[in-house]
């Protein structure tokens, strides 16, 4: 028995794991990619869909901006944030931006996010300086991804491993 899960809310790494699971149980593990070499040639390896795991990075999700006056509690973009964004709904960085941003707090006080405005929320993002939005893109750029280790030959019959991310890759 599984609880009732949100999935608008689970973040992309969790979708694309769930998606090759579901792949792996229900058509096969084994899977026959191509991986480019150094040489510029395309060489055929096989990923077991078994060995892929979320590489989970350790990255604190809150980060200091207006020269440490706030903090920022940040969380990865969920499914939902993503549909919106491939809708046309979210076409700015601010918005992808608000999208990531769970709670603000100050020495003070915590301030919750959700409880504002969209308009309040897009203001407070539009002001921040470019060195707190590069913190925030890089937090989102360092989101963990699927991953595994993929090992093959190329036509100088030297052994090659290569880690393979992210699920386009894998179905490729």
């Amino acid at each position: 028995c599984v609880d009732e899960i949100n999935t608008d809310a689970l973040t992309t790494y969790d979708i694309e794991y769930i998606f090759i699971l579901i792949r792996s149980k229900s058509v096969g593990n084994m899977i026959e990619v191509k991986i480019k070499d150094e040489d510029g040639e395309d060489y055929p390896a096989m990923i077991d869909l078994d060995s892929v795991i979320v590489n989970e990075q350790s990255q604190d999700n809150t980060i200091s901006i207006a020269d440490g006056s706030y903090n920022l509690v940040l969380r990865q973009p969920s499914l939902d944030d993503l549909i919106k964004i491939s809708k046309g709904k979210v076409v700015t960085l601010s918005e992808t931006l608000v999208n990531c941003i769970y709670q603000v707090y100050d020495s003070e006080q915590v301030y919750e996010f959700s409880e504002y405005t969209h308009k309040e929320k897009v203001d407070f993002v539009t002001q921040l300086n470019i060195q707190d939005v590069e913190k925030i893109k890089s937090f989102i750029d360092g989101a963990p991804k699927v991953s595994t280790i993929v090992k093959y030959t190329n036509k100088a019959g030297e052994r090659k491993e290569v880690k393979v991310e992210g699920l386009q890759n894998f179905f490729t």
